[in-house]
């Protein structure tokens, strides 16, 4: 997937499979201890990590039960605990151990949160953080934890543990991906979509993302902390749970590699890419490809569309309603809802358009609902962003 010359090993954060690259040669901002060559210490064949769960994973973590602080760390896994689950893992070291902690309620809307946090033998110290958000934690907020006598550690410091990235300039070509699916992490009720108040007929533009040279390519799980996500022009990031505790950071799933956008990716100079998540609700990423000039931009993302059947390898393929020339009029869909985007493909500027669906696609135009239930048809030159 990441070319020859590396390895991976898959780690369970907020309850989705993440690949985690051990030896990432051209970002070089991954830290882990393990390299290809040398595997962790407590790797099983082929350097597969192992962990311990059930009556192995309580007994390890036993003699920890009585630190302050640890006991919702350390307690006894409850299959039934919130409907969704309550899982105990632990992973053995020379030096400790390693105790991972998930529960999620039940439905695909579920809150979940995770906590990892490396203990020292014999002591009640120990890092790490926790993650919560919906169940596959595509997006989710990270807070870092110490406890008994350790000092907090740095975003820098439980990168490793947390097997991610951390983001030191939000222009990293192999961090664009993720860029555009850090716009999501807002704290006012996310991304704005389907129709909204206000004059004409197209919403307010998404934030721009620069270009970068070759075809659109993924990105491996990131840690964007404040100043990060203020770079990357995210308004208002989701830096608190509804308790109002703060987050150090927000963490953001790896986006696998894109493909080109099936069955049609290509208008002249302009080529289409897209990213599906196999998650519950859906969503994705859509970047354009500029054949002539060799370089790609990221446009949109979402953690709503769920039409086709998204789950599966080249199914489930984003709608696209209209391509002409570098117009693009892109329709989301989720469970009976639809919407439409907008999207000029020369100056990378997306727009929702304030209209309700359902959309149909007409030689002068596009069938559409204003908001009193009339039906209209918006022209063309209505929908340049």
């Amino acid at each position: 997937m990441f070319g020859s010359g590396y390895w991976s090993k898959t780690v369970a954060i907020g309850g989705a499979a993440y690949v985690a690259i051990l030896g990432w040669g051209a970002l070089g901002k991954v830290s882990n201890r393990a390299t290809a060559e040398k595997p962790p210490l407590d790797a099983g064949p082929a350097g597969k990590v192992s962990w311990l769960e059930g009556g192995e994973a309580r007994h390890a973590v036993s003699p920890w039960s009585a630190c302050d602080g640890l006991s919702d760390v350390t307690a006894a896994d409850d299959p039934e605990l919130g409907g969704g689950g309550d899982k105990l893992r632990v992973r053995l070291l020379p030096t400790g151990i390693v105790v991972n902690r998930y529960i999620a309620g039940s439905g695909r809307e579920a809150y979940a949160s995770e906590t990892t946090v490396r203990l020292a033998q014999g002591r009640c110290d120990g890092t790490g953080f926790s993650v919560e958000g919906g169940k596959e934690s595509i997006i989710a907020g990270f807070k870092i934890l110490a406890f008994g006598a350790a000092s907090k550690p740095t975003l820098a410091d439980v990168a490793d543990l947390a097997e991610a990235a951390v983001v030191s300039s939000a222009d990293d070509e192999d961090l664009a991906a993720a860029r555009m699916l850090a716009q999501l992490a807002k704290g006012d009720d996310g991304e704005p979509v389907g129709p909204t108040s206000g004059d004409g007929v197209l919403g307010p533009a998404w934030p721009i993302q620069p270009e970068h040279p070759g075809k659109p390519r993924g990105s491996p799980p990131s840690l964007w902390s404040p100043a990060a996500l203020a770079a990357a022009g995210v308004a208002n990031p989701w830096l608190k749970n509804e308790q109002g505790e703060q987050f150090d950071a927000i963490s953001l799933w790896r986006v696998r590699e894109p493909l080109p956008l099936a069955p049609i990716a290509s208008q002249g100079r302009w080529q289409l890419w897209e990213m599906r998540f196999r998650a519950r609700l859906g969503g994705g990423l859509i970047a354009v490809y500029d054949r002539q000039t060799d370089r790609h931009r990221w446009l949109w993302a979402t953690e709503y569309d769920n039409g086709g059947d998204f789950r599966k390898p080249g199914k489930g393929h984003f709608d696209i309603l209209l391509f002409k020339d570098d117009l693009v009029l892109l329709r989301s869909r989720f469970d009976t809802d639809e919407y439409l985007w907008a999207m000029d493909l020369s100056r990378g500027i997306v727009r929702p358009v304030r209209a309700s669906g359902p959309f149909g696609a007409l030689r002068a135009g596009v069938a559409a609902r204003a908001e009193d239930g009339t039906k209209k048809v918006l022209k063309l030159s209505e929908l340049r962003p």
